[in-house]
């Protein structure tokens, strides 16, 4: 019997193996759990430091993604009971990327608020789906 440094026996060490040689193999929803994550600490940061946002204007925004995703949510856990789940993941990436994309446009505060809260909506909605 083989044994390790640490007096474990061969077998014991196969899960640590196998776990490292599985290591980058990412799933969807680790990506947008990561991708969530750093939406909630790079946003302020953005808002205050580069568009000059008030602190009232930034907190603002963010209450607004977590009303927009406690609206979407109930939303989306009915939906993939009347229609497939592959259709509602097509319509909320496209919304979210055309949140995106308008967010980028807008130069009104009270509407860029407003297109984060549906960009909270769409993208926090597709969390039951997945």
């Amino acid at each position: 019997m083989a044994y390790s440094v640490l007096g474990a026996g061969y077998r014991d060490c196969l899960g640590v193996v196998s776990t490292l040689d599985n290591r980058y193999k990412i799933t969807t929803p680790d990506v947008r759990v990561l991708l969530r994550a750093f939406l909630f600490v790079f946003l302020p940061l953005y808002l205050a430091r580069e568009l000059q946002f008030p602190e009232i204007g930034v907190g603002a925004t963010m209450f607004g993604l977590q009303v927009g995703a406690l609206l979407g949510t109930p939303f989306a856990g009915i939906a993939p009971d009347r229609f497939s789940r592959r259709s509602i993941m097509l319509v909320g990436l496209t919304l979210s990327t055309a949140a995106l994309l308008a967010i980028i446009a807008v130069e009104n505060e009270l509407l860029f608020v407003a297109g984060v809260s549906f960009l909270g909506f769409v993208l926090f909605c597709l969390r039951p789906v997945i």
